[in-house]
């Protein structure tokens, strides 16, 4: 991770004059991840064309400006390649955000997953654990709860379920990847409840939310998005491997 400054200038070939333009753009803004890999597409190639990978056993993992680099051994010289590299280009990393630690021994959060090397309970082998990070979870919850609170009571049932299905779908479209089953159930079994709770509320039953509303009303009548529990084994689309 590291700082991009703030103006770019380029220079553009145009047959019989040479325009300088100067590009601004807002870190954060709409195109800044998409002048961030095209600015670190030469870094990207020193690091794979150019050997870095195969010499220092170092995989490198970047989505726009945010990256990690995985490496057997060697990460404080690892480190120093890349900052040298970054220099090269005009870029620093960015000191609060760049830290080195071993997995093994460490959870990291990247791009909203939580990874860390574990050992398999069942083969002894390691590997790493990639899971949705807490973070995430909790915003997913926030989400559905604000949605399904008491002051949306008044909204028609299927303008609720709408809006719960639309925020629970794209989330898992991004977090559906590799250990998430146990995350997901916890996740799925919060998302019937506060549903059950809110239909309870708004048509005031007396009993209890899972007897007036069972799953099969809940995922049919209701038309509730079902939260899938089973992961998918799949090569991730998140980021440049």
């Amino acid at each position: 991770m590291y700082d991009i400054c703030q103006e770019a200038k380029y220079h553009l070939s145009i047959p019989q004059r040479s325009v300088e333009r100067e590009v601004t753009f807002c870190v954060r803004g709409v195109i800044s991840p998409l002048l961030a890999n095209v600015y670190l597409h030469a870094f990207d190639t020193a690091w794979r064309a150019g050997g870095l990978e195969r010499r220092w056993q170092a995989r490198l993992i970047r989505y726009a400006d945010d990256f990690v680099v995985c490496c057997r051994a060697q990460a404080a010289q690892v480190q120093a390649v890349v900052a040298d590299q970054l220099q090269a280009l005009g870029l620093t990393l960015n000191g609060a955000k760049t830290r080195t630690l071993d997995a093994r021994q460490q959870a990291f959060t990247f791009l909203g997953f939580t990874v860390r090397v574990v050992r398999s309970k069942r083969t002894g082998r390691l590997f790493p654990l990639i899971r949705p990070s807490a973070a995430a979870r909790q915003r997913l919850r926030d989400r559905v709860k604000a949605l399904t609170g008491r002051d949306h009571l008044a909204l028609p049932t299927p303008t609720l379920i709408t809006a719960v299905n639309r925020v629970v779908r794209g989330w898992a479209g991004y977090f559906h990847f590799q250990h998430c089953t146990r995350d997901f159930s916890a996740l799925r079994w919060f998302i019937e409840e506060r549903v059950r709770t809110y239909l309870r509320r708004k048509h005031r039953y007396r009993t209890r939310a899972y007897q007036a509303v069972p799953y099969t009303v809940l995922y049919g009548r209701v038309g509730l998005y079902r939260l899938p529990t089973r992961a998918p084994w799949t090569p991730p689309t998140h980021a440049v491997w």
